[in-house]
């Protein structure tokens, strides 16, 4: 009592304020969930970007082989093969489309890419007379490094001969003593210079 006057007691709730805490947890596990939503999102977009920028090299360097082939579809003498070509790097400028960057003459995607390719022309390591800069075989290396968006790059090698080239020539060694059909070498082609390869002896045994 003050003043003559009952005060009565102030009776509290024990879950006062409880909601509220309940919506600040909720607010937080919310807001978590769209922080890790949201960089899963970026990481897939990522993801699919460096997957496209590396397919666009590797079209670029696809591009690159083909032109690689164009190009050596008359290089190849009957008597030194690819020699020429081989140990000619400036005759490699000749290749559609080789180093050449856009605004480039010569640049052979359309002006919305940024992609090109680098070529060399190397000779096999099977060939029998390798690291001497002779081609004996009429086989060559082609390899080309694709550029795409975002500095991405695809590389690719891979070996091309001249079936008519090879029929023609006196030098080439491209025969497989071991292969059953005569007149027909492993490469399908019908080399007159491998027919005396195949004759007598014993066949070549594979084990499966």
């Amino acid at each position: 009592m003050r003043n003559g006057v009952h005060e009565k007691p102030i009776q509290r709730d024990p879950e006062h304020g409880g909601a509220l805490i309940v919506s600040l947890i909720t607010l937080v596990a919310l807001l978590g969930i769209g922080g890790v939503t949201i960089l899963a999102v970026q990481s897939e977009l990522a993801s699919a970007g460096h997957a496209r920028f590396g397919q666009s090299a590797l079209y670029a360097a696809e591009s690159g082989v083909a032109a690689a082939m164009d190009f050596l579809r008359t290089r190849c003498d009957p008597t030194r093969l690819f020699t020429d070509t081989v140990n000619n790097q400036s005759s490699w400028s000749g290749i559609y489309g080789n180093g050449k960057r856009y605004g480039q003459t010569g640049y052979p995607f359309s002006s919305d890419t940024q992609c090109w390719y680098e070529v060399d022309i190397l000779n096999n390591e099977s060939d029998p007379q390798y690291g001497s800069g002779v081609d004996s075989d009429g086989i060559v290396v082609v390899q080309v490094v694709g550029h795409g968006p975002n500095q991405s790059v695809s590389t690719l090698s891979v070996e091309v001969f001249n079936n008519s080239c090879q029929a023609a020539s006196s030098t080439s060694t491209r025969c497989d003593a071991d292969y059953s059909q005569r007149g027909v070498n492993s490469m399908n082609s019908s080399n007159a210079n491998c027919s005396s390869a195949v004759g007598g002896g014993t066949p070549r045994s594979v084990a499966f």
